[in-house]
């Protein structure tokens, strides 16, 4: 038989000049960072990762100049959700979307050392996985499928959900089913990319 998925539990630092790494850092007994994010104007060049250790999805702050890191945020009723993240480009707030739980997170990281969380947005069987911004940040847009092949089926409900960013919470627009969308054809949106007209 196949061996399972192998989940990592380091994140590594790199110099981006060289092309090399210059730190690799474990957290122990974390079951796999989905993605990292440097907090953009962030004078201390520090990111927000997300591991899952006990069940639990912690937020991490990590210092780059010296590989520490420390939790600075439980996620809620998350359970062993894969997480994805995405930030405002002035660095004060993070959305992060849980995919076995169908929920999308809204928290405000305008002091990273005490993010804040401000809402919690459930979409039920929805399978949020990843998501994205538009251009005017106004925007937030939130796919609805994480993989469903081989031994990792954590399908979704194959949507795009669209939510407008307003100043205290997002409040939900509209969503497109790429199920239905295309006469004929089924999509998956695992990750998506958009054009402005």
């Amino acid at each position: 038989s196949q061996p399972g998925p192998h989940f990592c539990q380091t994140f590594r630092i790199w110099d981006w000049n060289t092309r090399k790494i210059v730190r690799t850092v474990r957290v122990p007994n974390s079951f796999g960072f989905m993605n990292t994010v440097l907090i953009p104007r962030d004078p201390k060049a520090r990111a927000f990762a997300i591991p899952m250790v006990n069940n639990t999805v912690h937020v991490h702050l990590i210092d780059t100049s010296t590989g520490a890191y420390k939790n600075v945020l439980d996620l809620p009723d998350a359970g062993s959700s894969f997480t994805f993240m995405r930030m405002t480009s002035n660095g004060k707030r993070m959305f992060i979307a849980a995919n076995t739980v169908g929920k999308v997170y809204v928290i405000n990281t305008a002091d990273p050392n005490k993010p804040k969380l401000i809402q919690t947005v459930s979409l039920p069987n929805s399978g949020v996985h990843y998501v994205r911004l538009d251009r005017t940040e106004r925007l937030v847009l939130v796919s609805g499928y994480f993989l469903n092949a081989g031994k990792v089926v954590m399908d979704g409900d194959h949507k795009v959900h669209v939510f407008r960013n307003g100043a205290r919470k997002i409040t939900p627009i509209t969503t497109l089913n790429l199920d239905t969308a295309v006469e004929g054809r089924q999509y998956r949106p695992h990750g998506f990319d958009f054009w402005w007209q």
